[in-house]
């Protein structure tokens, strides 16, 4: 017989060790960028404006202390995420990662917008994340707005392999339109995109009122745009939402380039490098968006249509996926080399043999020896259980059966002692009642009510010789009998009356009401027939009549 063994793969931990290293370096980055370097717009460390918070001390609006108080709760959040992943399986180490970063980078912006906010108009984006010399400014504010995004980049293609891929490019896109905010990208009227964040006042009449609101929406939307692709870097499905914010931003952009027509003119729209560069973006955009999309479904349906099996490297039915361990699991049993085996006693070697001859003696029996031998043997009548367990109790063997002498029994001691006085009691009772009944005579011819004519209808027989007459009654006396219940008394008439399992000549049949001595005398001999067939409470009161009749 050959052992099977299902090859199990050994479950990797590799995917939670690299979430928790993740874990650790977005953990520590956002540590020392509260410390060091200064803030945006600020000589102090993001620390120290901690403390004068809380001193009492800080100067600023309330949006900036509102912003201050975020930041707390935003490392609150990141030490408890960070300790957290260690108990977590790599699934829930990824969530937590994502949780903790986009929190970072959310509050990053909202520190970075009380900034521009408290400027009253005179602190844009510029100046807090660029830098002429360095491209990215070098305070904590850009710094962990870089740190924030990178690792959610990081996180993406960790946790999702080929879709995070594909999450990246629609981030790196959404990114991508920030590139118009370079003022050599011009839009309407020669104006980069990031001055269309404040509505232009085209001048009055519906066409400039509807250009106004265009591209005030749109700069907008850029900036919601870069926030869902972000956001999406955490979400393992996101192809419908990709797709729904390409089209609006394809739509925003090419009602952008009409109207730009509109306010200039559209021959010279080739000069608007801004406006043609960003529909040209989203139109990159849409269609990697639909691409993807298409891909992703095509792989899903291929995948449904697979069998969930397939045959492994040993010719065995495995579960498709786990091919590749089981092959190579079983060419590492075969290149290992073989245990050497235990020694065998020779009492256990004779066991074995013995075990295996058995066997084979087994294997040799046929289904037709075993139909010619149920077919040799006498069909048996069809029984009950009681009938089975009666037919498997081996037969007495038989003893010659000497008539019962009543006589000699009175005097031997073998029966029941009382028999004599017994028998005279009964001939006395008989004879007082065949005599002619004399009471209430006196005065009989003196009481109307007893001058009643003769009733000549039937009478009852008369008993029989040597039995007592109890009238026409449909209860007959019997005291044994009566002691049981109905059940015990059903069971009793099948097994000693009715004798349903089989006649037994030399134990007599019981009679209700009548001489039963000689079947309780008898009974616990012939007792080993009916041993697997009668109830326990049956048998004993079986046993304690008899004992009181001796």
């Amino acid at each position: 017989m050959t052992n099977q063994q299902t090859a199990v793969p050994e479950k990797k931990n590799g995917g939670k060790i690299a979430q928790l290293v993740i874990s650790l370096i977005l953990f520590a980055g956002f540590v020392v960028l509260l410390f060091v370097p200064e803030a945006a717009l600020s000589e102090n460390s993001l620390f120290s404006q901690l403390l004068d918070l809380f001193k009492g001390e800080l100067f600023g609006t309330a949006m900036t202390e509102y912003s201050l108080y975020a930041v707390t709760g935003m490392y609150a959040v990141l030490l408890i995420s960070t300790v957290a992943a260690f108990f977590c399986n790599e699934k829930g180490a990824a969530a937590l990662n994502f949780i903790k970063t986009l929190v970072a980078v959310g509050v990053t912006a909202f520190y970075a917008y009380t900034l521009i906010d408290a400027g009253a108009g005179l602190i844009t984006a510029s100046d807090i994340f660029y830098d002429a010399d360095t491209y990215l400014a070098p305070n904590s504010t850009c710094l962990s707005m870089v740190l924030g995004l990178v690792g959610m980049l990081v996180l993406s293609g960790v946790a999702y392999k080929g879709k995070g891929g594909a999450k990246i490019a629609f981030a790196v896109i959404a990114g991508g339109f920030f590139v118009f905010t370079n003022p050599k990208f011009e839009f309407v009227n020669g104006l980069p995109l990031r001055a269309l964040f404040e509505r232009i006042d085209f001048g009055t009449g519906i066409a400039n009122t509807i250009s106004s609101y265009v591209f005030y929406i749109l700069a907008w939307a850029t900036l919601a745009n870069l926030a869902l692709a972000i956001i999406l870097l955490a979400f393992p499905r996101s192809s419908v939402l990709d797709i729904v914010r390409s089209a609006v931003i394809f739509v925003l952009a090419a009602a952008g380039l009409v109207f730009s027509g509109v306010q200039g003119s559209f021959s010279d729209l080739t000069g608007q490098i801004g406006t043609l560069g960003f529909a040209g973006l989203a139109l990159v955009q849409l269609a990697v968006s639909v691409i993807v999309a298409c891909v992703l479904h095509a792989q899903k349906k291929k995948k449904a249509q697979e069998a969930p099996f397939t045959v492994g490297a040993d010719n065995q039915m495995v579960f498709r996926g786990l091919e590749a361990p089981a092959a190579a699991e079983a060419a590492a049993a075969q290149a290992a080399p073989a245990p050497e085996a235990a020694p065998v006693s020779d009492a256990a070697a004779q066991e074995a043999q013995a075990a295996n001859r058995a066997f084979e003696d087994a294997a040799q029996i046929s289904i037709e020896d075993i139909a010619r031998n149920a077919a040799e043997e006498e069909p048996q009548p069809a029984q009950d259980n009681y009938g089975d367990a009666i037919r498997d109790i081996p037969a007495e063997e038989k003893e010659e059966e000497k008539p019962f002498d009543f006589e000699q029994a009175k005097y031997d001691g073998t029966f029941n002692r009382e028999y004599a006085d017994y028998a005279e009691k009964e001939e006395q009772r008989r004879q007082e009642a065949q005599q002619p009944y004399y009471g209430q005579s006196y005065g009989a011819g003196q009481n109307g009510y007893n001058n009643v004519p003769p009733y000549y209808a039937q009478q009852p027989a008369a008993p029989a010789e040597g039995q007592t007459y109890y009238g026409n009654a449909g209860f007959i006396p019997d005291a044994f009998f009566s002691s049981l219940t109905p059940a015990e008394k059903d069971e009793f008439d099948r097994l000693f009356i009715s004798r349903i399992y089989g006649e037994n000549k030399r134990l007599p049949a019981y009679r209700i009401g009548g001489d039963n001595r000689e079947f309780f005398s008898k009974i616990f001999v012939f007792m080993g027939r009916y041993r697997n067939v009668i109830s326990d409470g049956l048998l004993e009161k079986i046993y304690n009549y008899s004992n009181s009749i001796r």
